[in-house]
């Protein structure tokens, strides 16, 4: 036999989780894109095969510099 759920039980209430009483999260502030492409990069880059070849690094590093610069409307 199936244990009977406390939502089918009768005259059952709502769950007490269903409720929201979570304090309010403040928004961090946006960031701009080149902090949100530093840390990408960060994320992603040290200790990568790219990180372990100079020319690699300097042609990533270059792209990564070039996309910011694309994103913010300056060619």
């Amino acid at each position: 036999m199936r244990p009977e759920w406390p939502c089918c039980a009768p005259h059952a209430k709502e769950w007490p989780m269903s409720k929201e009483n979570f304090p309010t999260i403040k928004l961090a502030q946006p960031h701009s894109i080149d902090q949100l492409i530093e840390g990408w990069w960060a994320d992603h880059f040290p200790g990568s095969a790219v990180a372990r070849d100079t020319q690699a690094w300097n042609i990533a590093h270059a792209a990564k510099e070039r996309l910011k610069q694309l994103l913010k409307g300056s060619e």
